[in-house]
């Protein structure tokens, strides 16, 4: 593979630095409710950075698309994980039940469409690089399975900021300024 440095992989790399030393000290912190489902969702929004640093900094067009795949690791479990994380730091986990995996069947099924949309092009029915220069970014157009994971994740998004704005105008000031900081940090 040919790797050639740009903008947007120093910004990409940033944050996946950035965003590896947050979910390590999390680790470190593992016995703090809701640590581990913040590092879920921490560590989906690093897999997410990472490939999508990979994808930017590689030349060949199938090594882009690889790694285009593997984004789909932290791309399709981003919205859950931050759901299981609103739900475990407003207390919520009484809503939890060993069931909870079911909340995995779409990102699961939008991860194996990545892997093997060659076959079927339901993720991506169509990808073409933006320019004919070497290293030229990939259009990739849309397709049903990618629209799945698409809705699916704003809705799982939507329910946990649901959670923590209700919460937030329920709860004391000092924790009320916790709970605004994250879901502007969202």
């Amino acid at each position: 593979m040919t790797w050639q440095p740009n903008p947007f992989v120093f910004v990409y790399f940033l944050a996946t630095i950035l965003g590896g030393a947050i979910l390590v000290y999390t680790l470190s912190h593992r016995h703090v409710k809701g640590a581990f489902f913040f590092a879920s969702l921490t560590a989906s929004a690093v897999i997410w950075s990472l490939f999508q640093t990979l994808e930017y900094a590689v030349i060949e067009t199938a090594a882009k698309i690889i790694f285009a795949k593997f984004q789909y690791l932290g791309i399709s479990t981003i919205g859950v994980t931050w759901y299981l994380f609103a739900l475990s730091y407003n207390r919520k986990e009484n809503w939890l039940s060993k069931n909870y995996f079911f909340l995995l069947v779409i990102p699961v099924f939008t991860i194996v469409m990545a892997f093997t949309n060659d076959l079927h092009g339901l993720l991506w029915p169509k990808i073409e690089p933006v320019s004919n220069q070497p290293a030229a970014n990939l259009i990739y157009s849309h397709g049903p399975a990618f629209w799945v994971i698409f809705v699916y994740n704003y809705i799982v998004l939507a329910f946990g900021t649901v959670l923590i704005v209700r919460t937030a105008i329920s709860s004391k000031e000092i924790y009320r300024w916790q709970m605004i900081g994250l879901i502007f940090s969202a």
